[in-house]
């Protein structure tokens, strides 16, 4: 197994774009390759499969004897997040309107009741590791089973906006790069 993590640069459109790579091949020859952009956007990431010496990256195989993967992957996040910028003011008219329907006013609701005893159970089981109390108390079971309720109440709720954001911006992406543009830009 061979593992490291590099700086990458790279150019589009005369902007420098600055990034890094955690790279993990075995001795197969299989393994992966993550890129996250660190300037001029940062926090966005992607990554890629590795086989017989040649990346797949979003359907297309990248020989990287004739290209850097790399600055491929660092290229289409600067592309993905320089989109979702031109067109934020649209997808946060979108978010907008997604968060005041009924849908995800459910779904809000039972999504903070879950986090509440999430942090409530996480509060106790930190007590007890750390021997502040030395038993659960008997509302313990009981959170754990309301958060379980709570989160198969909303496990099959899809937020709309992962599948416009994509059409708005007019570029593929992986639903791990659009809940971190989420994330980032609209939440934060």
């Amino acid at each position: 197994m061979f593992s490291i993590v590099f700086d990458v640069f790279t150019e589009k459109d005369n902007i420098k774009l600055e990034g890094f790579v955690w790279m993990m091949v075995f001795k197969d020859s299989s393994g992966w390759i993550k890129t996250e952009i660190t300037s001029p956007y940062s926090g966005i990431g992607t990554s890629a499969s590795i086989c017989n010496e040649k990346v797949d990256f979003m359907g297309n195989t990248i020989d990287p004897l004739e290209i850097s993967p790399a600055g491929v992957m660092l290229k289409y996040l600067y592309i993905v997040c320089k989109s979702f910028e031109d067109n934020i003011d649209q997808i946060r008219e979108r978010n907008h309107f997604y968060n005041s329907t009924d849908e995800y006013e459910v779904y809000a609701v039972y999504d903070d009741l879950r986090r509440n005893y999430e942090n409530k159970i996480k509060e106790i089981d930190d007590d007890f590791e750390n021997g502040v109390i030395s038993e659960m108390p008997h509302e313990y079971e009981d959170w754990i089973m309301e958060s379980e309720k709570c989160y198969y109440k909303i496990e099959n709720y899809r937020f709309p906006l992962i599948d416009e954001i994509p059409v708005i911006c007019g570029i593929e992406m992986d639903e791990e790069i659009i809940l971190g543009l989420i994330d980032k830009y609209l939440i934060s």
